[in-house]
């Protein structure tokens, strides 16, 4: 009798002591409130006159969920007609946009399904995107033909990095061999590539951190960031092109109106695209003349790029620098990418970009 009490003291130590370490993991794992502020009404560049492309699933019925705008909005997004996709995924194609509006809110979205056919998506080449964010994705070697013209005519293409938890520079999966297949057939279009993995913070103290300012949040000196498990890295061969966006529990719109958490690097890549997308609604203004040809979109893809990783965070709050070969260049930082961009602007145009208070 008297072990068998030992036996249940014991398995309740046991179910306590799992209990506090469950609740302390929950609290450092929290979700990113990295949209609880909203956009800045101070910042200028919200990705005005910007069209951002989002490859993804869609739901079949014209619904609301983007109510950050007027109910129409959704048919005026809806400029590609391919919307015959209906299954239990709906959802994560809405989360992506609803992701993409809210960071650059002035955008023009077109959605475009993944079960599109060649047709359906030469009419989405044909509309001369500026941003193309991939966080769904299709095999094909007529899909890898159209990113490339699309990125001949100066569009920047955004890739999820994909969650299978691999190294992109050994391990295959349709996102490498996407990558394989253009590099092949214009290397130079590599220059208008950004592969975005998902994100993770570990708090060091307590979960009592709070986000100071919109999209700077590698301003909390208190944490340490690592990749998700399940995130695929850039490795050496692609660390060149990559970068580290929030992808865990991320708060977006669902497909019913409401709103839910949805982790993975889906996520994170319209993250990515949106803070592209007010990059180069900013560049538009600040050069202030029409960028029409190819060639100017394209020195604006390249250019706008390099601002995103030479102002991506790059150190840890320990002083250690991230890891190239899994954070790629950084992790993406609207405010400080800005600041490049206009130091960029200054230097190529030979002129002096004034700057601009928040």
């Amino acid at each position: 009798m008297k072990n068998r009490i030992d036996k249940v003291v014991i398995l309740l130590v046991l179910l306590c002591i799992g209990y506090v370490w469950a609740a302390q993991y929950a609290q450092k794992y929290e979700p990113f409130p990295w949209l609880e502020a909203g956009v800045s009404a101070q910042d200028p560049y919200q990705g005005g006159g910007v069209k951002i492309a989002v490859i993804d699933v869609f739901p079949l019925e014209r619904h609301t969920a983007l109510n950050l705008k007027p109910v129409d909005s959704w048919s005026r997004l809806r400029n590609i007609p391919d919307f015959r996709l209906k299954d239990d995924h709906v959802d994560h194609g809405t989360h992506v946009a609803g992701i993409i509006q809210r960071l650059a809110p002035a955008a023009e979205l077109h959605m475009i399904s993944i079960t599109v056919d060649p047709y359906d998506f030469r009419l989405f080449v044909s509309q001369g995107v500026d941003v193309i964010n991939a966080s769904a994705f299709m095999s094909g070697e007529w899909i890898v033909r159209e990113l490339v013209e699309a990125l001949e005519k100066g569009a920047l293409l955004v890739m999820a990095a994909g969650n299978e938890g691999v190294n992109l520079s050994y391990g295959g999966n349709i996102i490498r061999n996407v990558l394989l297949r253009i590099e092949a057939l214009q290397p130079d279009l590599m220059e208008q590539i950004v592969l975005a993995t998902n994100l993770s913070r570990y708090e060091l103290s307590d979960d009592s951190w709070r986000l100071r300012k919109f999209l700077s949040f590698t301003e909390s000196r208190r944490d340490i960031f690592r990749l998700h498990s399940s995130s695929n890295v850039p490795g050496p061969f692609y660390r060149h092109i990559s970068i580290s966006a929030p992808g865990v529990k991320v708060e977006s719109d669902l497909a019913d109106g409401t709103q839910g958490l949805m982790t993975g690097t889906s996520m994170a890549s319209p993250i990515v695209a949106g803070v592209i997308g007010r990059l180069i609604g900013a560049y538009n203004e600040m050069v202030g003349s029409a960028i029409v040809s190819d060639q100017q979109k394209r020195v604006r893809a390249k250019i706008v790029r390099q601002a995103l990783f030479d102002g991506a965070k790059k150190v840890q709050a320990d002083g250690s620098f991230l890891r190239q070969d899994q954070f790629g260049q950084g992790i993406v930082d609207y405010d400080k990418s800005l600041e490049v961009l206009k130091k960029l602007l200054a230097i190529y145009n030979g002129k002096t970009i004034p700057s601009t208070s928040y």
